[in-house]
């Protein structure tokens, strides 16, 4: 198999069809982070922006803001 180092600056992760492992691609995330943000989707449905996870708790608008060229929402 080819080396995939690196590659994963170019996946675009969507914030609302996104698993745990998916999640951790982010800057920032770690297990911790990325099961906030499937249990805050869980309980408050689809995000419309993806400067709304910011309200998930433990991000910030910062932390958020730097995912700006790696996620969307569907």
């Amino acid at each position: 198999l080819p080396d995939t180092t690196g590659l994963e600056q170019y996946v675009l992760v969507d914030l609302n069809t996104a698993d745990l492992e998916t999640l951790c691609i982010l800057p920032g995330v770690g297990e911790k982070r990325a099961q906030a943000i499937l249990e805050y989707r869980e309980a408050h449905g689809r995000f419309r922006r993806v400067e709304d996870a910011a309200a998930v708790p433990g991000l910030t608008e910062d932390l958020v803001a730097s995912w700006a060229e790696l996620a969307y929402v569907s």
